[in-house]
């Protein structure tokens, strides 16, 4: 959530609304109760299946165009990957990235990209994060 302190949780069905968040907007929480989170929850997972039924049929293959296919780097490379589909709902990892093709093409952002995933540490253990002592309650102002 942009980097402040937000004592609010957000319902599970609704979690996808947080992408699409640009800088500046405004956000309102709404108080539900569990059931109606629940009731969401099972409306979206109805609806997900729906898709899911759908588009079954069509297999269509990976797209190689820029002469590699990502799909052996799941297989390979332990940062990208797919964990197992549990059931009723799939567990996938992925990044997403936003950049301006007027001023770089998206074979130099893949190639920047792949180079940073690859220089990762296999653990963040000997990691270090700067941090701040935040007491609450705590109020920020974000206009």
């Amino acid at each position: 959530m942009g980097g402040y302190v937000c004592a609010a949780t957000i319902a599970t069905a609704d979690q996808w609304k947080l992408g699409q968040l640009r800088p500046g907007d405004t956000v309102q929480f709404r108080r539900i109760s569990i059931e109606d989170a629940a009731q969401l929850r099972d409306h979206t997972d109805k609806w997900l299946e729906t898709v899911l039924a759908l588009t079954a049929r069509f297999n269509a293959p990976p797209v190689d165009l820029l002469g590699f296919m990502l799909s052996r780097q799941f297989v390979t490379d332990p940062k990208l990957h797919v964990l197992p589909s549990t059931a009723p709902r799939s567990k996938v990892v992925f990044r997403q990235v936003h950049f301006d093709n007027g001023l770089t093409s998206q074979a130099a952002i893949l190639e920047d990209l792949i180079l940073a995933e690859q220089s990762l540490p296999d653990t963040n253990e000997d990691m270090s994060f700067a941090g701040m002592k935040l007491t609450l309650p705590i109020v920020l102002d974000d206009k």
